[in-house]
């Protein structure tokens, strides 16, 4: 079944890795993040690597390219890695947020426990 353009940000599994590790370190948690993720983990290879793709060409025409199984493996470790971590701070950040909002539109003071 062909994927439909939604469900990845970049055009292959290293854009999309690296596309959700610029999302993470700017502490977003977008439905385009949740679809990255699962891409990644639909893309990853039984032997827990993930295909190999192009990092770098040389030159405009692009006729050489580098990279490895390994690289795009390591990228896509990073981005489900700090996914795991930063996604639930996040939201607990903007929960809380949500809290102290109400309490002040209440009047309340508000209290951070």
């Amino acid at each position: 079944m062909p994927r439909s353009r939604t469900d990845r940000i970049g055009d292959d599994v290293l854009n999309t890795a690296l596309a959700a590790c610029a999302l993470l370190y700017w502490g977003s948690s977008t439905p385009a993040l949740e679809c990255a993720i699962h891409l990644l983990l639909t893309e990853q290879r039984r032997d827990g690597s993930w295909p190999r793709a192009a990092l770098y060409y040389s030159g405009p025409k692009k006729l050489y390219a580098w990279g490895s199984e390994e690289l795009i493996t390591g990228f896509c470790l990073e981005a489900l890695l700090r996914y795991r971590i930063l996604v639930p701070l996040v939201k607990r950040i903007h929960k809380l947020s949500g809290i102290l909002t109400r309490q002040e539109q209440d009047g309340r003071r508000p209290v951070v426990a």
